[in-house]
């Protein structure tokens, strides 16, 4: 559970685009990459979810 929540934090900065360098290399370091492909496909799907009910809820 603490590797995912790591990965999610990752691709959560990554999203944004904002992330040292070393904190980049140290997760790099210490995630496995299907942990960061889940999470990334999670965060995708939720940032879309999200998107489609503001929109939703303006139109």
């Amino acid at each position: 559970m603490k590797a995912f929540l790591l990965a999610a934090k990752t691709v959560i900065f990554a999203f944004f685009g904002v992330r040292r360098k070393n904190a980049a290399a140290t997760d790099w370091n210490t995630l496995k990459p299907h942990h960061v492909i889940i999470a990334g496909i999670f965060m995708a799907a939720l940032f879309i979810a999200i998107i489609l009910t503001v929109v939703d809820l303006i139109v």
